[in-house]
């Protein structure tokens, strides 16, 4: 069976003259992960979120083109396009059947209220037709809301959808990586093989990274004689080495 995103990434990286442990090296993503990426093995890989984040460190270093690359990801997952046409066009047609069948009801109820109006407004005063004429108008700002509403989920785009998912999944905490600074020094943070923080940092500040039991937080710092590192609020030991840089993975 023909690999087509794991012959791409393969024959990019020896186009390149990298070995998988360079790549290792480079992107902090482990050597399985790479080979897992090469040879689409991706049900040993940690989930889609990770094989995405993953995926796009790869190809930055190789500096491929990404839109290329994931359309060559999805390929390999099977995910079609016409399918995703399919389901976004049953999608809008849904939309728009309920949006017209709303349309017809707001137009119903304007009907019976502008009726009642007319037929109060015949039989009391003035005043009092006024003030039912205000009562008419405000039900009919609260359909125009209504609409707006409905509209506005109609719009609502695949990614804010995903986004506003995520957000509802709570995420179980085991991990929480503290980096006090005590003295100017440069800090780099990845998070399962993506870069979270780069930089050089000054005394008093404070780096916080959490993740769950299967994420992997990779720490590595200039000069560990100006940081203190803390794992779910214990310090990490500085292994008495005499070497002024310092990386471990949690």
């Amino acid at each position: 069976m023909s690999r087509i995103l794991g012959e791409f990434l393969k024959a990019s990286r020896e186009a390149k003259g990298l070995t998988i442990e360079k790549v290792a090296h480079e992107t902090k993503i482990q050597k399985r992960y790479i080979l897992d990426m090469e040879e689409e093995n991706f049900d040993d890989m940690p989930g889609v979120i990770y094989e995405k984040g993953m995926l796009r460190t790869y190809g930055e270093l190789l500096e491929l083109d990404l839109n290329e690359l994931f359309e060559k990801y999805n390929e390999a997952k099977g995910i079609e396009k016409e399918e995703e046409k399919e389901v976004f066009e049953e999608v809008d047609t849904k939309l728009n059947k309920r949006n017209i069948f709303l349309g017809i009801i707001a137009i119903i109820v304007m009907a019976i209220i502008s009726l009642k109006v007319v037929h109060i407004i015949d039989l009391k005063s003035q005043n009092k037709a006024e003030n039912i004429v205000e009562i008419a108008e405000e039900h009919e700002n609260q359909i125009v809301e209504e609409n707006d509403k409905d509209k506005k989920v109609a719009n609502i785009s695949e990614d804010e959808i995903e986004e506003v998912t995520s957000q509802a999944v709570e995420k179980v905490v085991n991990k929480k990586v503290e980096v006090k600074i005590l003295g100017k020094t440069w800090v780099q943070i990845f998070i399962n093989g993506k870069r979270e923080k780069e930089g050089e940092f000054s005394a008093g500040e404070v780096l916080n990274f959490e993740g769950a039991e299967t994420d992997q937080i990779f720490v590595k710092i200039g000069n560990i004689n100006n940081a203190d590192v803390y794992l779910n609020g214990q310090v990490e030991a500085k292994d008495g080495s005499k070497k002024s840089v310092w990386k471990k993975t949690f």
